[in-house]
């Protein structure tokens, strides 16, 4: 038996073709269900890179998204350099890791409410509401992506 998603949200139009990759997959003798397991042993930090290599380019806020992501669960600090390129200078970010990884070495799946508020509430200590709310928006768009793509133990 393989679980697709939960009704409400998946639609019949990505369900089918969920189902459809599941029928192939099978046919090539390649159990989704063990696929699944793979996906829900990994850690917050491969799962938040996966999220900003595969969603993020394609949404409008990405770039903010992913500087809360990065600096607020993942512990690391932006590098930034400047480089020539032509006639003109720009800016590139490259991202390190700092002290305190955070979220970042944790399973995913035993990221627990307490922690997301223990942490929330520590952001907004040090840095008001505002960057609490948007490090709240980052953290969700990621744990949705990750239902979304099916990584079976998160919940």
């Amino acid at each position: 038996m393989v679980t697709l998603g939960r009704s409400p949200n998946l639609k019949l139009s990505p369900a089918r073709k969920k189902a459809w990759d599941a029928l192939h997959n099978m046919q090539r003798g390649v159990n989704p269900n063990h696929e699944k397991q793979k996906l829900a042993v990994e850690t917050f930090g491969a799962l938040a890179e996966l999220y900003i290599k595969d969603e993020l380019p394609n949404k409008r806020q990405g770039k903010e998204v992913e500087r809360y992501l990065r600096s607020d669960w993942l512990g690391q600090v932006p590098i930034r350099t400047r480089v020539m390129e032509g006639t003109s200078y720009r800016w590139i970010t490259e991202w390190k890791d700092g002290r305190d990884p955070i979220f970042r070495n944790k399973t995913a799946a035993l990221v627990t409410r307490e922690d997301i508020l223990a942490r929330l509430n520590t952001i907004r200590r040090a840095r008001g509401s505002y960057a609490a709310r948007h490090a709240l928006d980052a953290i969700r768009r990621t744990f949705t992506f990750a239902l979304d793509q099916g990584h079976s133990s998160i919940k």
